[in-house]
């Protein structure tokens, strides 16, 4: 005589039961999900700013040499000059330089940023694509960098005054930081060989359109000679002394 075998099984309860605890952590998952996405995108986008800030500050301290490839990332430059009367920077109309319309080289665009930010009350404001992270972000058709991290970067270096009320002035002396003494050189009436000028670069990201303000900053601070040059003699473009 055969004997049939007991067949065990789960009851509808505990099916449910199961269900539901999934259920439960789906959600929470799903809960955190855009929080940790956005977590990532950021850390990303931190990553590109601090590389390309490097980049920048070596770019400008060193008189623009060897930076031809930002013709392919820099889409425009412009000069804002502030308005005492609403206390604000605006654009300035006459001075908005592009590729082929005010640049055609790398260093021209340094030379624009360092020539503009000389002077008192003005800024240069470059509107780039990064040129640091993944290769598919490369493209140089910037027709086709939909995808592709974009910012905007205000740079300033050490506002300059009259000489007679250079009481503000917070360029720190060359000799107390190195220990050396450079030859004075005149250039709009200071010393340019005795102290250091304060570079800053602020970074506004991630940069979509101008209808877009971007959320996110960050500011970046380096000390260089405060001596330019004009390369070639007589032109607009002046270079800080590498």
């Amino acid at each position: 005589m055969l004997r049939r075998r007991s067949v065990a099984g789960f009851t509808m309860v505990e099916i449910a039961i199961a269900i539901g605890v999934i259920g439960f952590a789906l959600v929470a998952i799903i809960g955190i999900l855009p929080a940790g996405l956005e977590v990532q995108r950021d850390n990303r986008s931190e990553t590109i700013i601090n590389q390309d800030a490097t980049f920048w500050l070596e770019a400008i301290r060193s008189g623009a040499v060897g930076v031809d490839e930002l013709t392919s990332y820099v889409t425009k430059v412009a000069i804002e000059d502030f308005n005492g009367g609403n206390g604000q920077y605006e654009e300035n109309p006459a001075k908005v330089y592009t590729l082929n319309g005010g640049f055609t080289t790398g260093s021209e665009i340094i030379g624009r940023i360092t020539s503009a930010t000389d002077f008192p009350d003005s800024r240069a404001v470059v509107y780039c694509t990064a040129f640091s992270g993944s290769a598919a972000e490369k493209e140089l058709d910037p027709s086709k960098r939909e995808l592709a991290f974009s910012y905007i970067m205000r740079v300033v270096i050490d506002r300059r005054r009259a000489p007679e009320n250079d009481i503000e002035d917070t360029a720190l002396p060359f000799e107390s930081v190195t220990g050396n003494t450079m030859a004075v050189e005149e250039h709009f009436g200071y010393p340019q060989g005795t102290s250091l000028a304060e570079i800053r670069l602020t970074f506004l990201y991630p940069y979509v359109n101008d209808n877009k303000p971007p959320p996110r900053s960050q500011t970046f601070r380096a000390s260089v000679a405060r001596q330019l040059i004009n390369d070639p003699v007589g032109s607009e473009f002046f270079y800080l002394r590498p």
